[in-house]
C-alpha cells in the first residue's frame, strides 16, 4: 500500500517495554520503537501494560513517543489483547485512546463451527466419529450444547481449546482399540465424558457452579392393563385452554382427548343460575386424577404466559440492540469528526478543548458498545433457552411415549404430555 517502508513485523510482548528498575523503562520503549521504524510494531498481550508501576511508566513514555517527530506516521503499532483487559488498558492514560483509535474485534466462533474443528482434526488421524459427522445425532446437539457452555466462559480460546479436546479425544480412541492398522471408531458415550470433564475444569476455574449433564436414559412408560373409567369433570374446576396453543388445539380431534364448547353449570353456590357460565373444556385422558388435571391447566397457563412474556423480552432486546448500535455509529462518526478538527487545528488551546470532547466521545461510544454487547449476550440466553426447549420438545416426540403426539407441559421435575396421563422426568430426557 504504500504506507511503511518495509513490511516487516517487529513482534514483543509488554515485558520487552517494561524496565526492572526507575529510569530503564524510558530507554527500552524508546529503543524498540526505534527497532520498529518503518515497519510494524505488535506488542501482544499489551495489557500487562496497565499492571505494576514500571508498567504504567512505559504507558507514558509511548503516549509520549508517539507525537513525537521522529516516529509520528513513520511505523503502526499494534496492542494486542483480550477485550476487557484492552479496555481496562485505555482507561489508564486518557491520551491513550486517542493515539489508537481504530479498533479490531475478533469474535469467538459459534459452537458448529467448533465442532468441525475437532472432526477435521480427528479425520487427520484416520478415527472415525458418526454422531460428530450427524448434525441431527443427539450426541451432536449435546456436544453443541457444551461447546456452547464453554463459550460463555472467560477462559474461552476458540480454535485452541478445540484442539486440546481433539487431542483428548485422539488419545481415547486410541487406547480403546489397540488395532492401529485400521480406520478407528470413537464412541460418542466417551466423547462426551471428556467433554464434559472438560466444561467441569473450565467452570471451576473461574468459579462458576457446575451442572452435570446426567447420562442419556430412554424413559419406561408404566400403565395398568385395566385403567378405571375417567372420573367426572366438574365444570368448575375446568380450566380454559387457550387456542393461543396450536399444538394442543390442532390435535384435538383425535379419539383420546378432545376439545369440546359448551355451557356448563355450577351446583348450588352464590348467585345460583345467574353464575352458570359456557367454558372451555378439555378431556382427559382415562385414569388421570382432578389433582394431577387441575395441576396440569394451571401449567398450560404458566406455560402460556412465558412464551409470552419471552417474545415480548426478545422484541425488546433485539430494539435494545438495534437502539444501541445507532447510538455507537454515532459516537463513532464523532470521533472521527473531531479527529479531523484535532488535525486541522493549529492552536494547543484548540487542540486540547478538541482533545477533551473526544475523549467523552470515546466514554459514550465505548458506553453504548458495552450496553449493546449486554443487550446481546441476553438475547443468545434467551434463543439458547428457546432452542433447548423445542430440542427437549422434539426429544420427547421421538421418544413416542404419548403415543398421540400432543405437546408436552413442563411440571415438576419433567413433563406431562396434554392429556395427563405419560409423565417423562427431566433426569430420563437428558
Amino acid at each position: 500500500m504504500g504506507i511503511l517502508g518495509s513490511a516487516e513485523v517487529v513482534e514483543c510482548s509488554a515485558s520487552d517495554l517494561v524496565g526492572q528498575y526507575v529510569g530503564q523503562t524510558g530507554p527500552k520503549t524508546k529503543k524498540l520503537l526505534e527497532k520498529a521504524l518503518g515497519k510494524v510494531l505488535f506488542v501482544d498481550e499489551a495489557y500487562r501494560l496497565s499492571q505494576g508501576h514500571f508498567a504504567q511508566e512505559a504507558i507514558d513514555e509511548l503516549v509520549g513517543l508517539i507525537t513525537h517527530p521522529t516516529f509520528k506516521s513513520k511505523l503502526i503499532i499494534i496492542l494486542a489483547g483480550y477485550e476487557q483487559d484492552m479496555n481496562n488498558l485505555m482507561s489508564v492514560n486518557t491520551g491513550l485512546s486517542s493515539r489508537f483509535p481504530d479498533q479490531v474485534v475478533f469474535t469467538n466462533m459459534r459452537a458448529g463451527d467448533c465442532l468441525q474443528v475437532v472432526l477435521k482434526e480427528l479425520t487427520k488421524k484416520k478415527i472415525r466419529f458418526p454422531e460428530l459427522e450427524d448434525e441431527s445425532s443427539a450426541v451432536y446437539g449435546e456436544m453443541e450444547a457444551l461447546v456452547g457452555d464453554l463459550t460463555s466462559l472467560p477462559n474461552w480460546g476458540n480454535a485452541r481449546d478445540m484442539m486440546t479436546l481433539s487431542k483428548e479425544l485422539i488419545s481415547k480412541a486410541l487406547l480403546l482399540d489397540s488395532n492401529t492398522g485400521a480406520e478407528i471408531q470413537l464412541a460418542g458415550a466417551a466423547a462426551l465424558e471428556i467433554l464434559k470433564k472438560m466444561v467441569a475444569d473450565r467452570e471451576r476455574r473461574s468459579n462458576i457452579p457446575f451442572k452435570p449433564h446426567a447420562k442419556q436414559r430412554f424413559p419406561e412408560q408404566t400403565f395398568t392393563k385395566e385403567p378405571p373409567p375417567p372420573p367426572k369433570i366438574s365444570t368448575v374446576e375446568a380450566t380454559t385452554v387457550s387456542a393461543a396453543n396450536p399444538e394442543i388445539s390442532s390435535r384435538s380431534s383425535t379419539p383420546s382427548s378432545q376439545v369440546s364448547r359448551g355451557t356448563a353449570t355450577r351446583g348450588r353456590g352464590r348467585g345460583g343460575a345467574a353464575n352458570r357460565q359456557a367454558v372451555q373444556e378439555t378431556q382427559r385422558d382415562p385414569g388421570v386424577s382432578d389433582a394431577v388435571w387441575n395441576a396440569l391447566q394451571v401449567a398450560i397457563k404458566v406455560e402460556e404466559e412465558a412464551e409470552r412474556n419471552a417474545r415480548k423480552a426478545i422484541n425488546s432486546l433485539e430494539q435494545s440492540i438495534a437502539a444501541h448500535l445507532k447510538n455507537e455509529e454515532t459516537q463513532k462518526a464523532e470521533l472521527d469528526k473531531l479527529q479531523q478538527k484535532e488535525a486541522e487545528a493549529k492552536d494547543a488551546d484548540a487542540r486540547a478543548v478538541i482533545l477533551r470532547e473526544r475523549e467523552k466521545a470515546r466514554v459514550k461510544e465505548q458506553a453504548a458498545r458495552r450496553a449493546r454487547e449486554k443487550a446481546a449476550a441476553e438475547l443468545r440466553e434467551r434463543r439458547e433457552e428457546k432452542r433447548k426447549e423445542e430440542k427437549a420438545q422434539q426429544k420427547l416426540r421421538q421418544l413416542g411415549v404419548c403415543p398421540v403426539g400432543f405437546r408436552w407441559i413442563k411440571m415438576g421435575d419433567g413433563y406431562r404430555c396434554s392429556g395427563g396421563s405419560h409423565f417423562v422426568s427431566a433426569s430420563q430426557l437428558i
